[in-house]
């Protein structure tokens, strides 16, 4: 094994999509955490990467794949934006921004029809721009992580 490629097991894209089933199992399983969350997306993003071994903006085929990909894209502004703790990442600009922030929601139930195990906190993405022309004015994290993972199968069934 070369030591300077990937990171232990995690050793090519395969590997990295492979782990992103994994956070999305969890988060299928967790849906209202925040944490989970951040995991899902800043691997889904960070798949890119890899499949464009070590993508950046100088790599025309990462940029457009990125670019071209609103469920990417969408992932990326997630990722980076909570890892440098501001959701609306200033690479993009304003009109290429999807992202217009995340709330949690418990839901809409009648009143006098609620028991314990029918509330369940929902992560929301509200959208903005071509992502809210494309999908709408929200999606809830789990549909857009459903999204991206059949995003990626399509994609590793092409290239891989």
């Amino acid at each position: 094994m070369n030591n300077n490629t990937g990171f232990i097991n995690l050793i090519d894209e395969k590997d990295l999509f492979k782990k992103l089933l994994w956070e999305y199992e969890f988060l299928i399983k967790n849906s209202e955490s925040s944490f989970h969350a951040f995991n899902f997306f800043v691997t889904a993003f960070h798949l890119a990467d890899w499949i464009y071994k070590g993508g950046t903006r100088n790599n025309e085929n990462y940029t457009n794949f990125v670019k071209d990909n609103i469920v990417i894209s969408l992932a990326g502004q997630i990722a980076n934006g909570a890892k440098h703790f501001e959701l609306k990442d200033k690479r993009y600009t304003e009109d290429k921004r999807g992202i217009k922030g995340i709330i949690s929601d418990n839901g809409y139930v009648n009143d006098g029809y609620v028991q314990d195990a029918y509330l369940q906190n929902r992560l929301i993405i509200k959208l903005d721009n071509q992502a809210k022309s494309i999908i709408g004015e929200s999606i809830e994290v789990i549909e857009l992580a459903d999204f991206i993972i059949n995003f990626y199968n399509k994609t590793f069934k092409r290239t891989i």
